[in-house]
């Protein structure tokens, strides 16, 4: 069969074996180079890290990593290469905005909805990281500070070097204490966006950052910064298990919204409304901000007025309009302007 008709299948569960023409693919890292194998039709290495192993951390000396990411997907595959790593049977204990966190290792998705309530994103705004770099630096097992750099339309114009003045200052810190903390990250972009790839990679290693090409390669030398590791077996491939299907038909609707350009509603980030309409699309943009500036008291407030059975809010907007209309201005005082 063509290399066309071969199926992905990315997956968080581990899985053991390939089938025939439909591969299951435990990382990002792995699913991408399998794909480009089989379009190839030759073999695309996994990349390497230049780093200098000799001062990484001994199992021994029980250190911990702290992961900090802007969303979940990366920050889901570092859970789950460093629960492998840990030999985990059970799922860990999750907290609320927590990927993991188990036995000082954390890993954060900075990116769900309890850290960004009212706020920026941290795709956008770099405060929350630097605030958990703090005080993961205060935590003495802490071994690296895992993170991701995000590219790209949405983003912050330069968050590598927004981010440099806290990871030196915190890896003087952890200096003058007399430990070492490895800051290691992924840059997740091209060099078509317009942040510039090799410019971030460049800032961040100029500082000392171990940067990764892909995310997996950052954990597992996160992993291996703290004495351990994990294990990747060869899948053998198995043949394919095929049942009779009916397809189905798509609809007329369907078949036009896929043969027409879309019509959009973009709510939040102006950019993204810019960059749909460069592609010729109809854009409507809506600048939605959360009530009450994000003031939760306010809110219940709100919430209460509107649930209220009792008062017709609409009703009294409209006595209160009435009063204003009805008004005649009154002079009440008159100074003399002067400089």
């Amino acid at each position: 069969m063509s290399a066309k008709s071969r199926l992905l299948r990315y997956s968080w569960e581990k899985p053991e074996y390939h089938e025939e023409n439909f591969y299951h693919t435990y990382t990002l890292d792995e699913a991408a180079r399998l794909a480009v194998s089989l379009v190839r039709g030759e073999t695309v290495k996994e990349g390497e890290v230049t780093v200098d192993r000799s001062s990484f951390y001994r199992m021994e000396e029980k250190k911990t990593i702290k992961a900090y990411y802007s969303g979940g997907t990366l920050a889901g595959e570092a859970a789950m290469l460093i629960k492998d790593a840990l030999d985990l049977k059970i799922p860990p204990e999750k907290a609320e905005g927590y990927m993991l966190k188990t036995g000082g290792h954390i890993v954060v998705d900075l990116g769900d909805d309890v850290y960004t309530q009212g706020k920026p994103h941290p795709m956008i705004d770099p405060a929350k990281r630097i605030e958990c770099m703090k005080e993961a630096i205060d935590d003495k097992s802490t071994g690296v500070i895992l993170l991701d750099v995000m590219l790209g339309y949405g983003s912050h114009a330069d968050m590598a070097g927004a981010l440099l003045p806290a990871i030196r200052e915190l890896g003087d810190q952890a200096e003058r204490e007399g430990r070492k903390v490895f800051f290691i990250a992924t840059v997740c972009g091209t060099r078509k966006d317009f942040q510039g790839y090799d410019e971030a990679v460049k800032k961040l290693t100029d500082a000392g950052v171990i940067v990764c090409e892909t995310n997996k390669l950052a954990v597992r030398t996160a992993i291996q910064a703290i004495g351990l590791d994990f294990a990747e077996g060869k899948k053998e491939i198995r043949s394919k298990k095929a049942s009779d299907t009916i397809p189905g038909k798509a609809s007329d609707k369907l078949l036009q919204m896929l043969a027409e350009k879309p019509r959009i509603i973009n709510i939040g980030l102006k950019s993204f409304s810019e960059v749909a309409r460069e592609f010729g699309c109809e854009v409507v943009q809506y600048d939605w901000m959360p009530p009450a500036g994000g003031n939760v008291e306010l809110i219940k407030i709100l919430n209460f007025l509107r649930n209220n059975k009792d008062l017709d809010i609409d009703e009294a907007n409209r006595r209160v309009i009435m009063k204003v209309v009805a008004s005649q201005p009154v002079i009440t005082d008159n100074t003399r302007a002067k400089m």
